[in-house]
């Protein structure tokens, strides 16, 4: 088995591989989708959360409205990294979980913030999915129905490119068609499933 850890800016294309490696035949996973899961009401974060972070985060059905939690940690450096602390160790859990549980030939985790905190999970590769600044934001603000100013003060609370390159296996440039980037993936799993792709050296 390969794990795959699979990370970028927001609007470079991370969902768009995930699916391109699930439609392979890949096991994926993304760890957003796990921490929504992990903050719904009963759910091991939900008390914490909602204890750091007051009622405000609530919608009228007393669950974490992810939308007005982000706009609290996405512009105070000190509040998301209060709710990671929250939540990683969860996610990580889950994540590990899985993978353990898995006899698929490789699995794909797609992490966001994989470079900004330590990762307790053995990644065999790691794939950065990088696109041109505008591209990103032009997806990002037709995705989350944001302003340009909101989506540039979450970049700059991202590691850029280029610090993200550096510390990447494998690079996945998505600036082309969705014909360009399933070719790039295909070849890529193809790699992993013949015994390639290996962890570049520290």
């Amino acid at each position: 088995m390969k794990v795959v850890a699979l990370t970028g800016g927001i609007g470079s294309g991370k969902s768009s591989v995930l699916r391109e490696f699930e439609r392979l035949g890949a096991e994926v996973m993304d760890a957003d989708k796990i921490s929504h899961n992990i903050m719904k009401r009963g759910k091991a974060a939900y008390n914490e959360t909602v204890a750091k972070f007051g009622g405000e985060i609530l919608d009228s059905n007393g669950e974490i409205d992810r939308k007005k939690l982000a706009k609290i940690v996405f512009c105070d450096k000190d509040k998301l990294k209060l709710l990671n602390g929250i939540t990683h160790r969860l996610i990580y859990k889950e994540i590990s979980d899985r993978i353990s549980a898995s006899d698929a030939k490789v699995v794909c985790v797609e992490i966001p913030l994989l470079f900004s905190s330590p990762s307790p999970l053995d990644i065999d590769v790691k794939i950065v999915v990088t696109a041109d600044k505008e591209k990103r934001i032009a997806r990002a603000i037709k995705r989350d129905g944001a302003t340009r100013e909101q989506i540039e003060a979450r970049m700059a609370r991202q590691f850029n490119d280029d610090e993200m390159i550096k510390l990447a296996d494998i690079v996945i440039e998505n600036d082309g068609d969705i014909k360009a980037l399933r070719s790039r993936v295909g070849g890529i799993y193809e790699e992993l499933t013949n015994g390639g792709a290996e962890r570049r050296p520290e």
